[in-house]
Formats: structure tokens, sequence, C-alpha cells
């Protein structure tokens, strides 16, 4: 009779699995967005940066826009909340809390952006360009 050769061993499907989760490992840590905790907020509408605020400190912003819209946020404890809006949906609201680096809250009907940065990292560079 023949003998079946086996054509991995067990140390083989070893060394492949580790490998596998090498390359896992690798891919997650370039991907995944490095985040910190921020210390200032950058709040910006129609893309222009009207107020940059230090999320140590306590206060309540009401910004108004062109068109009559307005937005009230809340910073606490090293966080800002948007606590009020008059847009239809309402979905800048319903973000909640923010406090990383790269997090943002967006009112798109009143074009109001408010962004959690680390100090000295503001990059005036565009995230997008569109015409």
């Amino acid at each position: 009779m023949k003998e079946k050769k086996k054509v991995f061993s067990c140390a083989d499907s070893i060394l492949f699995a580790l490998l596998i989760a090498i390359g896992i490992g690798i891919t997650l840590w370039i991907y995944l967005p490095k985040r910190s905790t921020g210390n200032h907020v950058i709040v910006k509408q129609n893309g222009v940066e009207i107020m940059t605020l230090p999320l140590n400190k306590d206060t309540t912003q009401t910004i108004t826009s062109d068109n009559g819209g307005t937005n009230t946020f809340h910073i606490k404890d090293n966080s800002v909340t948007m606590t009020e809006s008059n847009c239809k949906d309402n979905t800048c609201v319903h973000t909640g809390s923010i406090s990383q680096t790269k997090e943002s809250i967006v009112c798109l009907p009143h074009r109001l952006v408010i962004e959690v940065i680390s100090a000295g990292s503001q990059d005036k560079s565009p995230d997008a360009i569109i015409h």
C-alpha cells in the first residue's frame, strides 16, 4: 500500500498562522486611526475658521449662520457636545460628546464643523477640494 505524504507539517501550519497574524497586525496598525486626547476645539463655518477654544475651560457658545440657523455647543470636562440646533434632522445634536483628535461634529444645513485637535497639530491644508 501507498502511504500518503503530508504536504504541510504541524510546524508549517504554525508558521503560516503566525505570518497571517503578523500581517493582520501590521495592517491594523497602519490603517486604524491614531487618536489622542485633544486639547483645543476649532469651529469652522462655511470652511472658514471662526474660533479656537481650549477644551479645559468650560464654556457655552452659540453660533448663528447666514441662513438664520443657530447651533449651541458646550465644552465641559475636556469634551465638546452640540446641545441645541434649529436644523431639521438634529444629527449634530445626536452625535454626542467628542474629545479625541480628528473627531468632529458637523451640522450640514448650517455648514458648521467643530473639530477636536491637539495644540500645534493644526494642519492648514484642505481635507478635500470640491468644485
